[in-house]
């Protein structure tokens, strides 16, 4: 008997190419990411595209989670990130003793100051804000003294095992009052952090940064500058890899299958 012949299969194919360039040299490189954040405010969204993969990475936290080689991920492990050590004296209370030495990003109206308990202190009260989306992370803090220039004590009205969590979360960022009070707010800056990026530019398509010489942990950044471009359909954000367009981007799960299965896998994209 005939047997009918096999519909062909339609090729999958990417969209156009976005029309930004690769960055040359070793000290550079180019992340691509979902989307471009909508504002730079990290206090006001708890989207990635900005925490992570946006103006958030010029920030930093008290704390943040371990990672390194040695480490299993994913980890609930903290570390330090603005803090040097910190205290658990009750089921209740915390005191942080901050890194001495710490210097805001040398960009106006901030001007490369020093680091202080207060700009902690600051810094939590505005990320509980009623209504914004990180307010649920420190729903169990009943006070926050700054004690000293340098240590910040925090008092929790019930024990809550989630409380370093979410010191260590992408939107618990270390932001200047002076920023903030420029514009009476950050959607549209400036982005001033004490982190290893300066935000040089940001727009619809993406951002720009350069290292930030003053960070406190020597040989961070390891870059001399870095590019993430926003781009919604997966699969054209594997493609940029692919082409050598970009070095890293950020894949769903059909097209990191796409990369797995074809003939030279990107080892730069997760």
């Amino acid at each position: 008997a005939a047997t009918a012949a096999p519909t062909a299969m339609p090729t999958p194919t990417a969209a156009p190419l976005p029309s930004f360039t690769p960055q040359p040299g070793k000290g550079s490189a180019t992340l691509v990411s979902p989307a471009a954040p909508e504002h730079l405010d990290v206090h006001q969204s708890a989207s990635d595209v900005l925490l992570s993969m946006g103006p958030g990475i010029a920030y930093s936290r008290l704390l943040r989670l371990k990672t390194g080689p040695d480490l299993r991920q994913p980890s609930m492990a903290v570390e330090c990130d603005l803090c040097e050590s910190w205290e658990h004296p009750s089921p209740t209370a915390y005191v942080f003793h901050l890194r001495p030495g710490v210097r805001w990003q040398d960009l106006s109206p901030v001007n490369g100051r020093e680091l202080t308990a207060q700009d902690g202190a600051y810094s939590l009260t505005r990320l509980r804000t009623p209504g914004w989306p990180g307010a649920a992370l420190l729903q169990s803090v009943s006070s926050i003294e700054v004690r000293d220039g340098h240590t910040l004590a925090i008092t929790l009205r019930y024990p809550d095992a989630d409380f370093l969590l979410a010191l260590a979360h992408g939107q618990s960022k270390i932001v200047a009052q002076e920023a903030v009070a420029q514009q009476g707010g950050l959607k549209s800056g400036p982005t001033i952090g004490t982190g290893p990026w300066i935000l040089e530019e940001a727009g619809p398509e993406g951002s720009r940064y350069r290292a930030n010489p003053s960070y406190f942990e020597r040989g961070v950044p390891g870059l001399e500058s870095l590019r993430i471009i926003g781009v919604s359909d997966s699969s054209t954000r594997l493609v940029t890899v692919l082409t050598g367009r970009a070095d890293v981007a950020v894949l769903d799960d059909d097209s990191w299958a796409n990369a797995a299965t074809g003939a030279k896998a990107p080892s730069a994209a997760f």
